[in-house]
C-alpha cells in the first residue's frame, strides 16, 4: 500500500507545555510509520536515566476500563481483545470493554473515567492543545502504542455526478453522530468550499445505517473513516456501483493547516469493488492512550502485555496485520506514558 505520510516540525512547540514535568520526553516528527525502525530523539534519550529511575508512582486500577469505538468496529475489536488478555498479564484486575467515540475517548481518559483508549491521533492533537471541540486542555493525555492508519471514505454512488466536494452543496449527507471524530472531519471537509449544514442536509446514524439509507438513495455520499476494507462499503457494492472521492494536494494541505496530525494516505486500487484506482485521501494515525496519573509499573506491565500479544491483536482485523512492535513502539509527536517508554527502552525499540 502506498502511504505518504509528513508531520511539520510546528507541533514541536504546541505540547512543550503539557510535557514539562511528566515524562521528560520532548516530541520529535515521526518518520514513516511504514518502516520498521526509526532513532530517538536525542533529547528523549537524555531523559532517559530520569524515566527510568522514577519510583512506580500514581494511580494503579483494579477495574480497567477500555474504549473502543462502534460495536464490530475496527476499534471496539482491539479493545476488546486486549480487554481478554490483560487480567491473565497483570493479577489482581478486571477489564471492561466498552464502545466509545473519539472525542468520549479522549475526554474519558482526561477525568480518569477510562483507563485506556482508542485514539485518532488528530483527535488527541486537537485535546490537548484545548482547541474545538473540546472546551479546555486535555493536559494528561499519553500515548501508549500505534496501532494502525484509518483513511477517510467519502462514498458516493458512480452515476450521482458528484466528483469533489464542491459538488456536495444541495446534496445529502451521511456520517456518524456528533461527537465522532468522522463528523467532526466532515465538517472540516466541507468548511474547504464554504460549506457548512445549512448547505447540504445531512444524515447522522450508525455505519450500517447509513448504509441502508445509502443504497435506498437516501443519501448521496457517506463520509467518514475506516479501517480497510471497510464492511460496510465492501456490503454497499454488492447492490450499487460506487466511487470514492479523492482529496487533492491543495485540499490535503488545507486539512493539514487545520490540525497537524492529518497527512496524505491512499486506498489501494481494488480495495473496493468497482474502484479500480488508487484513491488520495486524508489519514490519521490511531493509537493507544492513558492518562499520566496512572501508576508507571502498572502502565509498563499493560504495555509488555500489549506487545507480547500482538498477534491477537493482529488476528482482530485485518487493517492490524502489517503491526509490529517496532511500530507501535512510533513517536506519534504525543508523549509516551513513562511506563511505556521504559519498556519500550528495554526492549531496545526507543534507542
Amino acid at each position: 500500500m502506498k502511504k505518504m505520510i509528513a508531520f511539520p516540525l510546528m507541533y514541536l512547540m504546541i505540547l512543550t507545555s503539557v510535557m514539562a514535568g511528566c515524562s521528560g520526553t520532548q516530541m520529535t516528527p515521526p518518520s514513516a510509520l511504514a518502516s520498521s525502525s526509526a532513532p530517538a530523539p536525542s533529547s528523549a534519550q537524555a531523559s532517559s536515566s530520569a524515566v527510568s529511575s522514577q519510583a512506580p508512582t500514581g494511580v494503579r486500577p483494579t477495574d480497567v476500563v477500555l474504549y473502543g469505538g462502534t460495536v464490530g468496529g475496527s476499534w471496539n475489536l482491539c479493545t476488546t481483545v486486549i480487554a481478554n488478555f490483560l487480567p491473565n498479564a497483570i493479577p489482581g484486575i478486571r477489564t471492561t470493554a466498552s464502545p466509545g467515540t473519539g472525542l468520549g475517548n479522549v475526554s474519558g481518559v482526561q477525568s480518569g473515567q477510562v483507563t485506556f483508549a482508542m485514539s485518532q491521533l488528530p483527535t488527541a492533537y486537537d485535546g490537548i492543545k484545548g482547541v474545538e471541540p473540546f472546551d479546555g486542555r486535555q493536559d494528561k493525555i499519553r500515548n501508549i502504542a500505534y496501532i494502525y492508519v484509518e483513511p477517510t471514505h467519502m462514498v458516493v454512488r458512480a452515476d450521482s455526478g458528484i466528483n469533489s466536494l464542491a459538488d456536495m452543496k444541495g446534496k445529502t449527507l451521511g456520517t456518524f453522530a456528533p461527537g465522532n471524530t468522522a463528523e467532526l472531519v466532515c465538517r472540516q471537509l466541507l468548511s474547504l468550499y464554504d460549506l457548512t449544514y445549512d448547505d447540504v442536509k445531512a444524515s447522522f446514524g450508525s455505519a450500517s445505517d447509513l448504509a441502508e439509507q445509502f443504497k435506498d438513495g437516501l443519501i448521496d455520499m457517506m463520509c467518514f473513516a475506516g479501517a480497510i476494507p471497510y464492511s460496510v462499503v465492501v456490503d454497499i457494492t454488492t447492490s450499487r456501483d460506487i466511487k470514492l472521492l479523492q482529496l487533492n494536494d491543495d485540499e490535503l494541505a488545507k486539512m493539514k493547516v487545520i490540525n497537524e496530525a492529518f497527512f496524505a494516505t491512499i486506498i489501494p486500487a481494488g480495495t473496493y469493488q468497482g474502484v479500480n484506482y488508487d484513491v488520495q485521501t486524508l489519514g490519521a494515525i490511531q493509537h493507544i492512550i492513558c492518562s499520566s496519573e496512572l501508576d508507571e509499573e502498572f502502565v509498563y506491565q499493560s504495555t509488555k502485555a500489549i506487545v507480547e500479544n500482538i498477534d491477537a491483536i493482529k488476528e482482530a482485523h485485518v487493517a492490524f496485520s502489517p503491526l509490529t512492535p517496532e511500530m507501535m513502539a512510533k513517536d506519534v509527536g504525543i508523549p509516551f506514558h513513562p511506563g511505556a517508554e521504559k519498556y519500550y527502552r528495554e526492549m531496545g525499540l526507543i534507542k
